[in-house]
């Protein structure tokens, strides 16, 4: 089944058969929560790991959650409008962004935490790891800061020279993919350590993180091999010197890369 959404924010859902499920304006309506008139924008999807219920952010500041079958099930009142929403690995949590503000809500629509970051953050997409047990956060700041799930900062990855609007994890959990305004895409280690930068107007991983999909803005599509164990020997590479002789480096980054080879 797939599902598209409009500038309108009127969605439609496609079965198999390429029919429209159940063709049905009210119905759209009704799954929206909006009239046209209202034109709420969508600001984010995300599907639970059963692929029986998905939430969507709207601009309205509100979280909806809806079965497959076109069932409202849940309305959370968030912070704001709402830019990014992400079911946690088990599928009883879910976490949503908005201004500076990153929200945990129990699947029943309780709010269990809110983490409120430093102003001008800005956060523009949120992903859990694959283990549940840290999320990344994709900000107006041009960084990438990883918090565990009490809302402690554990590493803020720099690099990028524009604010960053969208962060994945690998499905291995061992490296991150972030991308920027200015269409470049980080791989980070999931230590911090910045491993390749390309620019791509669009980029995806594969389900078992092997293979990048880079799509540009003149129409071609790019599939390149990853190889982690490659990319980290050439980051650390790069970065070995810095690390153990530079005086803005902390103690406990100095170690990022031991026990890496870095061998050409």
């Amino acid at each position: 089944m797939l599902k598209t959404f409009n500038n309108d924010t009127f969605l439609k859902a496609y079965s198999s058969d390429n029919k429209a499920f159940g063709n049905n304006k009210a119905l759209f309506d009704k799954f929206l929560g909006a009239s046209r008139d209202r034109k709420l924008p969508i600001t984010s999807l995300s599907f639970s790991p059963d692929s029986k219920i998905f939430a969507f952010g709207n601009g309205d500041g509100t979280i909806k959650l809806w079965s497959i079958e076109g069932r409202e099930i849940k309305t959370f009142k968030g912070n704001n409008r709402v830019t990014s929403v992400s079911f946690s690995p088990d599928g009883k949590t879910l976490a949503s962004a908005a201004d500076n503000t990153v929200q945990i809500w129990s699947r029943e629509g309780i709010l269990l935490k809110t983490f409120d970051l430093k102003s001008g953050s800005y956060v523009q997409s949120v992903r859990f790891s694959p283990d549940g047990r840290t999320i990344a956060l994709a900000s107006w700041d041009n960084t990438v800061k990883i918090l565990d799930t009490d809302g402690r900062e554990l590493k803020i990855f720099k690099g990028h020279n524009s604010w960053v609007h969208d962060v994945n994890f690998s499905p291995d959990g061992q490296y991150i993919v972030s991308k920027d305004a200015d269409g470049t895409a980080k791989f980070w280690s999931i230590n911090g350590i910045e491993l390749k930068t390309l620019k791509t107007g669009t980029v995806s991983l594969s389900p078992d993180g092997k293979i990048l999909a880079l799509g540009s803005t003149d129409g071609t599509v790019i599939l390149k091999s990853l190889d982690l164990d490659e990319l980290l020997n050439l980051g650390c590479g790069w970065l070995h010197g810095y690390l153990k002789n530079s005086s803005k480096v902390s103690e406990s980054d100095k170690h990022l890369c031991d026990g890496i080879a870095t061998e050409k």
